[in-house]
């Protein structure tokens, strides 16, 4: 599956998880998340890789 998610600048996404492995490819801007205690920033052009079942910010 494939969807297009748009977040305002300063846009907070509260803690929650997924059951399954989720990837995304950033197209425009830059965008920081935090798993447990590690926070990784992401920028157009790059991608991620988030294993299912863990919570993330």
């Amino acid at each position: 599956m494939m969807s297009l998610v748009e977040l305002d600048p300063k846009s907070e996404v509260p803690m929650h998880s997924h059951p399954n492995e989720q990837a995304g490819l950033v197209l425009e801007g830059e965008f920081e998340f935090t798993i447990g205690t590690e926070s990784k920033k992401v920028s157009k052009g790059e991608y991620y890789i988030i294993p299912g079942g863990l919570n993330i910010k």
